[in-house]
């Protein structure tokens, strides 16, 4: 960093005895929250902003990879290296797309949700993790109303089923609805599941992760992809770098990282 940067971008986790933001704000260099300059990002793209205490950057990797395999060329913006990114020697968490499909994942951790206005808004789940639910809830209100065309939430989690309009556009793994999952199996090499008539298989495990992919797919099918297609996407997805990702088996135990 030196006298010449325009400005330093920061986060909430950092801190003001890091080197470059004390140089910054030693040399009166402009700085800006990590989250405002995603909203202007966002302000600029057609804008799928996934939020949730726990899964986003699973389903954003999901929804990532079913556009970028079905040929829409996404830009990428999330938490966690993809490992389809890692492989082509990149740092994995962000992507650049030829369309104007921006794929991110927000926070709620330290308020910052509030800030996006994307065009189709996901709510995976709402439950106690770094804030008490009280304050959670006008958090997810908030980023509900600025959803500027399609919410889509997970009707299995009653708080964030709170938040549905109504629109057909929601999901579930249990209550019959347009986008519903049912039959799923585990073995060691990782989950099916059934939806519309499609199966789909994915090297993850846990039920968690049905209703992740499950978040993706409903994603995928406003953008007019076939749940045939979808499901080949998923079966190619190779996860996310440390996340309980399956890597192989030896005498009948399941390798994961």
């Amino acid at each position: 960093i030196d006298l010449d940067t325009d400005y330093v971008v920061v986060s909430t986790a950092i801190e003001d005895t890091v080197p470059e933001y004390a140089f910054a704000q030693t040399h009166g260099i402009k700085t800006i929250h990590r989250s405002d300059l995603l909203a202007e990002i966002c302000a600029q793209n057609r804008t799928i902003a996934v939020a949730g205490t726990s899964g986003k950057s699973t389903t954003t990797a999901m929804i990532y990879s079913i556009l970028q395999q079905c040929g829409m060329s996404p830009s990428l913006i999330t938490g966690a290296g993809l490992v389809s990114l890692q492989e082509q020697g990149k740092i994995g968490n962000a992507a650049v797309g030829t369309s104007d499909i921006l794929v991110i994942e927000t926070d709620e951790s330290d308020g910052t949700i509030v800030k996006y206005r994307p065009e189709i808004g996901l709510i995976l789940n709402i439950d106690r993790d770094h804030k008490p639910i009280e304050e959670l809830m006008p958090l997810f209100q908030t980023f509900a109303e600025h959803t500027q065309k399609t919410l889509i939430v997970n009707l299995d989690n009653p708080r964030s089923a709170k938040f549905s309009r109504g629109e057909g556009n929601d999901f579930s793994c249990n209550i019959k609805c347009t986008n519903f999952a049912e039959n799923f199996t585990q073995n060691k090499e990782g989950i099916t599941f059934n939806s519309n008539g499609t199966q789909f298989k994915i090297s993850s495990i846990g039920r968690h992760n049905m209703e992740n992919a499950l978040a993706a797919i409903s994603v995928a099918r406003l953008f007019g992809i076939s749940d045939n297609d979808s499901a080949l996407a998923l079966a190619n997805y190779s996860g996310i770098y440390r996340r309980n990702r399956i890597i192989g088996s030896h005498n009948g135990i399941t390798i994961m990282e």
